[in-house]
């Protein structure tokens, strides 16, 4: 049996004013429960928005040693696997972002994949890499969301593309996708 290792990462954490405060944040709780943050150093007025976990430069996850999860993607790209790698490279193709709202965000607009190519090749200050973020949410505590979906057909068609996600989703849920795009 092949021998997996996991280790800990140290996390990102932006402190948008939308963001619940202090140790009614979802964010804060993560932290003090992963050890990350003592319970003692969460700040009652800071508002704990978003835990990041990935490679994006803005707040990059660390691992223990404070290597950069980017670097060790990079120098070992095997622990993607090969399907990753052939689509996207040595590069960890999602951003996971856990959020805890206190108060409704701002309107949120994405530009297709060759708009953002051209976004930051233009600018790369406003606009730090080239990726179009396609975004799913997934509640862990009670949630509503107001936002424009996509249609139930091409939603199943990237579930269906991507192993990962339908397995994510589980087989009801690619059901429910398939009659609902049966009705469109």
């Amino acid at each position: 049996m092949e021998e997996k290792n996991i280790s800990r990462l140290e996390l990102g954490i932006q402190t948008y004013n939308w963001g619940k405060k202090g140790l009614d944040s979802e964010v804060s709780k993560y932290l003090i429960s992963s050890g990350q943050i003592g319970r003692e150093n969460i700040d009652a007025n800071l508002s704990y928005a978003e835990l990041w976990v990935g490679t994006h430069q803005k707040s990059p996850s660390l691992l223990s040693d404070g290597t950069p999860l980017s670097k060790f993607v990079r120098d070992h790209p095997e622990f993607l696997g090969d399907e990753c790698i052939k689509k996207f490279g040595a590069n960890l193709p999602f951003l996971l972002k856990v959020l805890s709202i206190g108060h409704p965000l701002q309107l949120q607009i994405h530009p297709t994949k060759e708009e953002a190519k051209e976004l930051h090749k233009n600018n790369p200050a406003a606009f730090l890499d080239d990726n179009h973020k396609p975004e799913m949410a997934v509640a862990l505590t009670p949630f509503t969301a107001m936002c424009g979906f996509r249609e139930p057909s091409e939603i199943l068609t990237y579930a269906l593309a991507t192993e990962e996600l339908t397995e994510a989703l589980g087989q009801e849920a690619i059901d429910v996708l398939q009659s609902q795009a049966q009705n469109e």
